[in-house]
């Protein structure tokens, strides 16, 4: 999915949030194959981000370099904060990173959102 992730940041930014919103309901509510690219494509396709889904599909050298970009960002911060388990939630401000706690999101979703908020 980070990949799919990536090329919806390279060519439709605005749309990040509404596609990984869109792939976590294609496998927690309908049970899709998410790791498929041909499905994260068909996804994508049916968000109307057909050049991200083109993108994925063709892997193309900016879309390597940049989906290993992020990953190697994400795995420093991991590192860098001691983050462990799932899900694991970081908010980055100015450069500086900070853990925000997950147990609270399932039992108490309001109270985990006014944590983020206050962060």
């Amino acid at each position: 999915m980070t990949a799919a992730l990536t090329a919806v940041a390279l060519t439709a930014p605005t749309q990040e949030v509404a596609a990984l919103k869109a792939m976590q309901q294609a496998r927690y509510i309908d049970g899709q194959d998410v790791t498929s690219l041909d499905q994260l494509a068909v996804i994508l396709q049916g968000l109307g981000l057909a050049e991200a889904a083109q993108r994925l599909t063709a892997a193309d050298a900016e879309l390597l370099q940049a989906h290993a970009a992020r990953t190697q960002q994400a795995q420093h911060w991991l590192q860098q904060l001691g983050a462990r388990g799932v899900p694991t939630f970081l908010l980055e401000i100015d450069g500086r990173g900070q853990l925000l706690p997950s147990n609270l999101l399932f039992s108490q979703p309001e109270a985990w959102i006014e944590q983020l908020l206050a962060a």
